[in-house]
């Protein structure tokens, strides 16, 4: 249908929405998505202007169908044949990842949740990992709505101030679950219809050059197009399928999309799909348009084989209740003997019913059984996988804090090494300058000495020749002042003789005088020089305390720094040992773990033995003294079984159910009955329970 007058969001509603209510109920998947150029209304026709708003005019499709649901759901359920449940979910493909709109997440966070899309051959497309709630009324429903759209992708174009970038799909799925009244009053419960609703609300298609996104956008608008094309394809595949039957060979591309691989039973499965095509008024969209009413129009072409999603056996039981509630109507006001008929008609089929739903029931419970086996081994195998990687992670642990401390123990024994070495050159170089300094000392020593004694010789001469050099100058004078009283008493001539002798002598002292006093000098020049040396030798043997004082500092930093390495050489010992403990503590709880495991599947095996192993039905008896019975037995038969079953079953431990075959015997009162229990409890266990019993009820 097109739109050709104005409507609103309720005619549109009454169109598309109403049906999908009736096609749940009567046990048909059903899907509604909106498909058109951003801008033109999907999300506003899906979710209204504000999902809160239902009385609004502008309330969507989504939060009208919602509330009719729960209208229709109470009515059904007032007839009393019926119950049913309601669970949702809430997802959007994003940049072709899924993820779970309704997935826990921290308070204000906006992470993504992101969940994997699987096929069963059975079961179809289903989404792993998604998590599904329960709701009983409306406003449930929307406080999950609005909680999804808070996390949804969304951004303003050019083209749309709150553009869905991503596709998203609001899943319904509704279970029915029918109830019967046994003869004995027992009720017995059974499954009925199934239908899931999915309601996707698309991004929408847009060409770059107008929306002009870039960066982000652009990226999503390239992923929202390709989706989108996808679906055009697996629309147009689908549609020559059904009016070419050379074309059903084919396959559709659903898998090149995760959008279409999601709506593969809704497009071309079992389900009852209604498509809106949104377009826009404005000439500047006109090929969006056509192209939108293109893909409508090919969709219209496609036809959806759809079925009951019902269980073969239940629906044979619904069958019969309709059939018997229509013989009641039939039985009133008829023949008696007709009448008569009807009813033993209705006896055959309300056995038959009750037959078919305790088999059914029983089915249920074998399922239910099945799926808890298995739910049990998946957690088992989840336990087991944990434990082994555990232990795993453990032992790479201990490898890696083992190669570690090799690794750390090496480089501390390498320092060591590095540090010994250079220590015994240091202490090799000091021993050698040691030497060559006490050497040079020893010879500077010497060579002062020897200075020194012959500083004293020469001093000693020079005094020797000072003395001889007094006594001759005091003998000249003497002999002049002789040869002067002689000259003066005339005799000149030997005198004169005398006197240049003397002066010749005098001349020889002189010369003598001045020989003595160089020498004097040079002995005082080279005895400055060794004085100088002195000094300098002294200096130099300052140097040498001083340097022999800092080779002794130096010496007790490296003894320091050997006493150091050696108590990081004790701490890394005692690392190691640490790790060693630590080592063969993982050990200690890699084989408790391995214990737990085995306990584990012991455990399994167990309650899987238990499960398969087929009940056992043993015989007993209870007598009861007094004779006051034979007034219960004969006045209240009925509620004495009642009570004695339910004695039973509870001294057995076991359900009412399988206390049988009950039967009382007076004389006192003896009860003799059937009890089905496991095979692992013996009939002498059934006797030991019934005779420790104080049976309060039959007391009472």
């Amino acid at each position: 249908e097109s739109g050709g007058e104005p409507v609103g969001q309720a005619e549109v509603y009454a169109t598309i929405g109403r049906p999908l209510v009736a096609h749940a109920f009567n046990g048909f998947n059903s899907c509604l998505f909106a498909y058109g150029q951003t801008g033109s209304g999907k999300t506003y026709t899906m979710m209204g202007a504000d999902p809160n708003a239902i009385g609004g005019a502008d309330a969507g499709v989504t939060p009208r169908l919602c509330l009719e649901l729960f209208q229709m759901r109470e009515r059904i359920e007032a007839e009393g044949h019926s119950k049913w449940s309601v669970e949702v979910g809430y997802i959007e493909v994003y940049n072709e990842r899924v993820s779970d709109l309704l997935a826990k997440r921290k308070k204000g966070s906006k992470e993504e949740v992101f969940v994997d899309v699987r096929e069963h051959p059975t079961r179809g497309v289903f989404i792993e990992g998604q998590e599904l709630r329960e709701v009983s009324s409306l406003d449930e429903v929307l406080g999950l709505i609005e909680a999804g759209n808070r996390v949804r992708h969304t951004a303003a174009t050019k083209m749309n101030d709150r553009s869905s970038r991503s596709h998203a799909i609001f899943m319904l799925l509704l279970r029915e679950e029918r109830s019967m009244q046994a003869a004995t009053g027992q009720t017995i419960t059974t499954a009925g219809k199934n239908s899931r609703m999915n309601l996707v609300d698309l991004a929408g298609s847009e060409r770059v050059a107008q929306s002009e996104v870039v960066g982000q956008q652009f990226s999503e608008a390239r992923h929202i197009n390709l989706s989108l094309t996808t679906l055009g394809r697996v629309i147009d595949m689908l549609a020559d399928m059904t009016k070419n039957k050379d074309s059903q060979w084919s396959m559709p591309p659903y898998r090149e999309s995760k959008l279409t691989f999601l709506l593969k039973d809704s497009l071309g499965g079992n389900s009852k799909t209604f498509m809106i095509a949104t377009v826009s008024p404005s000439a500047m969209n006109y090929e969006e348009t056509l192209s939108t009413l293109r893909y409508a129009s090919r969709a219209r072409d496609i036809v959806n084989v759809t079925k009951v999603n019902e269980d073969p056996r239940a629906r044979r039981i619904r069958e019969l209740e309709e059939q018997m509630e229509q013989m009641r109507k039939d039985i009133q006001g008829k023949d008696p003997a007709y009448v008569a008929e009807l009813e033993e008609k209705l006896r055959l089929l309300e056995a038959e019913a009750q037959k078919r739903a305790a088999d059914l029931q029983a089915l249920e419970r074998e399922r239910e059984k099945n799926e808890i086996r298995e739910k049990m081994l998946r957690v088992t195998e989840a336990e087991r996988q944990e434990l082994l990687s555990r232990a795993g992670a453990l032992e790479r642990q201990a490898i890696e804090l083992s190669r570690n401390n090799e690794k750390l123990l090496r480089e501390r024994e390498e320092k060591e090494r590095r540090f010994l070495e250079q220590m015994r050159r240091r202490e090799a170089e000091m021993e050698n300058n040691q030497e060559r300094w006490n050497t040079a000392l020893e010879r500077e020593r010497v060579l002062v000495l020897q200075l020194r004694r012959d500083c004293d010789f020469y001093r000693v001469q020079l005094d020797a020749m000072e003395s001889r050099y007094g006594l001759t100058v005091d003998h000249m004078e003497c002999l002049v002042e002789f040869l002067r009283i002689f000259y003066e008493k005339g005799a000149a001539s030997v005198m004169n003789c005398q006197m240049a002798q003397l002066r010749e002598s005098e001349a020889k002292w002189v010369s003598s005088m001045k020989a003595l006093r160089k020498d004097h000098d040079n002995v005082a020049v080279e005895r400055a020089r060794l004085s100088e040396s002195l000094r300098t030798m002294e200096a130099k043997n300052k140097e040498l305390d001083a340097a022999n004082e800092a080779l002794a500092v130096q010496l007790a930093q490296v003894e320091g720094e050997i006493l150091r390495l050696q108590d990081r050489f004790t701490n890394t010992v005692s690392d190691r040992d640490a790790l060693a403990e630590h080592l063969q503590v993982i050990e200690v709880t890699k084989a408790e773990l391995e214990a737990l495991y085995n306990e584990a599947n012991k455990k399994c095996e167990e309650f899987e033995r238990k499960l398969n192993s087929p009940p056992v039905c043993t015989h007993h008896s209870k007598k009861f003294e007094g004779e006051e019975w034979d007034a219960l037995l004969h006045g209240r038969p009925s509620e004495m079984l009642d009570v004695f079953t339910n004695d039973v079953s509870t001294a057995c431990r076991v359900s009412k159910d399988s206390v049988n075959n009950v039967t009382f015997a007076l004389g006192s009162l003896t009860c003799e009955f059937d009890v089905t229990h496991d095979a692992d409890t013996t009939a002498a266990d059934i006797d030991k329970r019934i005779a420790e019993h104080p049976f309060y009820l039959m007391q009472k």
